[in-house]
């Protein structure tokens, strides 16, 4: 015989369920207006300065305590410039042979943009170009190469006879 569910008791709390009565929330309790109608004029005045110096005294301390850490980052600054170098943002598109720029084991993809040290940022810079310089110089452009053959044909060669080198891409005969 199967046993029937255990049924729920009412001393068992529901958490899916609001509480049934509100909570009485506290009044809070205000601070009466003061009458400044009560002072005088002379003691108005003379609170007016205080306020006045008071005021003067925080600022200043403000001031010096900006100051000062203005200060201390400067010198800091100038102890290890390596740390706080400034970062900026930069895309990473490398030649067609490249997919990937590899620096201290970290890996940075090609297609996507990374925020680096201005350092590192260089670095990257010089990597990207060296690629391209690459790429240029030991792929041949089709374009430039279709555009010599017509060339040539212009210049009295027959379209049958021109032919581009496999080697170098340049048109050989014509």
């Amino acid at each position: 015989m199967a046993k029937s569910p255990a049924r729920r008791s009412a001393s068992r709390p529901v958490f899916n369920h609001p509480e049934k009565a509100p909570r009485a929330s506290i009044p809070e309790e205000k601070e009466p207006t003061p009458n400044f109608d009560l002072l005088s004029d002379e003691l108005k005045a003379k609170l007016r300065e205080e306020a006045r110096v008071a005021v003067d005294v925080r600022e200043r301390k403000r001031a010096e305590e900006a100051y000062l850490a203005a200060e201390e980052e400067r010198l800091e600054r100038e102890l290890h410039p390596e740390v706080h170098e400034e970062e900026r943002e930069i895309y990473i598109d490398l030649a067609l042979y490249a997919d990937r720029i590899i620096i201290n084991g970290k890996h940075f993809m090609h297609g996507r943009n990374y925020t680096v040290k201005e350092s590192l940022y260089r670095c990257m810079k010089d990597i990207i170009a060296h690629t391209h310089k690459h790429y240029a110089e030991t792929h041949r452009d089709p374009n430039i190469a279709m555009m010599e053959a017509a060339q040539a044909i212009a210049k009295g060669g027959h379209p049958g006879r021109a032919a581009i080198s496999a080697s170098d891409g340049k048109v050989t005969r014509f």
